[in-house]
């Protein structure tokens, strides 16, 4: 079976596609690492690990995840690395990151990898701008109602895959959360476990959510991996291409805040912070989250009429899909 991973950074600048073995992916993910995307470059190239044509972009890539100091190579503090749109977790085996996947008739395993710099105060849609103007009071509004939105969604969510929320304690950090899901009836008390859980009514909330979500993932999912050649061909999921999703989504009308949001939950992309509870109030908190859209190519930066061949040309491949009949 062959095991392709691509590893780019946040902006698509780079991207070196590593074609490996099992037993290179036997051991740790930060092993992984140090001895295979932080080795010799021309030595990889010539095994046949990465294309000669991809040396310099690795090379780049090293740049932007190792530094060095007295004892050595050391990964950046300030580096995050994301496996399929999930925080990396360094000890965890690598090849527990590969999915199955299908390419011309032909099966193997794949693993896309990014690499990004973190900067929680840098300034979202969520509100950047300067103040005092009627637009701005306007936006503050809209930020402040879908961050009320998302703090919902995730409240809702996490008594949905079973967090246990004590009713016999003070919990202020649920207060407000609770206050308004048991006005809707969305939430009520599990005598046994003595813990809320979703009514009828909430579990019927939630489940429109991941329906919506579930949606999302059929009709963009596609434009993850878009390959546009010179001569203006369009191909999907070549291994070679950049994740258009989410211009691909502005220009077509959805938020795609909202939508990438839907999507991290109905992918269990954050079920494994244990303090969630503690920020999922907080602006902050989403921007982090969500920073895979401020890096995320522009509509502007392709051009709508690259990006209305991009939509079109999708949905010509999504006709054919049996989930579309």
């Amino acid at each position: 079976m062959e095991y392709l991973l691509s590893l780019t950074d946040d902006k698509r600048e780079h991207l070196t596609v590593f074609t490996l073995r099992e037993i290179d992916l036997k051991r740790t993910a930060a092993d992984f690492f140090f001895d295979v995307v932080g080795s010799d470059v021309d030595e990889l190239a010539r095994d046949g690990v990465i294309a000669e044509g991809q040396i310099d972009d690795l090379k780049s890539l090293q740049q932007m995840i190792f530094d060095r100091d007295a004892e050595g190579a050391f990964i950046r503090d300030e580096l995050m690395i994301y496996v399929n749109n999930r925080q990396l977790d360094p000890d965890s085996q690598m090849l527990a990151s590969f999915t199955a996947a299908e390419r011309d008739g032909k099966q193997y395993m794949r693993c896309d990898c990014a690499i990004s710099y973190m900067d929680v105060k840098k300034a979202t849609a969520y509100g950047a701008g300067a103040a005092g103007t009627d637009a701005d009071q306007d936006a503050t509004e809209e930020d402040a109602e879908k961050l009320q939105t998302f703090a919902r969604m995730m409240f809702i969510h996490q008594i949905a895959i079973g967090f246990q929320i004590d009713v016999t304690k003070d919990l202020p950090e649920f207060e407000d959360s609770i206050a308004e899901s048991e006005k809707h009836g969305w939430i009520e008390i599990d005598v046994q476990k003595a813990a809320y859980k979703l009514t009828a009514e909430g579990a019927k909330m939630y489940d429109a959510w991941m329906a919506e979500a579930q949606d999302l993932i059929k009709r963009y999912d596609i434009y993850g991996d878009v390959d546009i050649n010179s001569d203006g061909t369009i191909r999907f999921d070549t291994k070679l291409g950049r994740d258009l999703r989410i211009p691909v989504m502005e220009f077509d009308g959805v938020d795609p805040f909202r939508a990438r949001y839907l999507i991290g939950l109905n992918d269990g992309e954050w079920d494994t912070i244990k303090d969630w509870f503690m920020d999922y109030k907080t602006q902050g908190w989403y921007e982090v989250l969500l920073r895979d859209i401020e890096t995320a190519p522009a509509v502007d930066d392709l051009g709508s009429d690259t990006i209305r061949r991009v939509l079109d040309k999708g949905k010509e491949q999504l006709r054919m899909d049996t989930r579309f009949r």
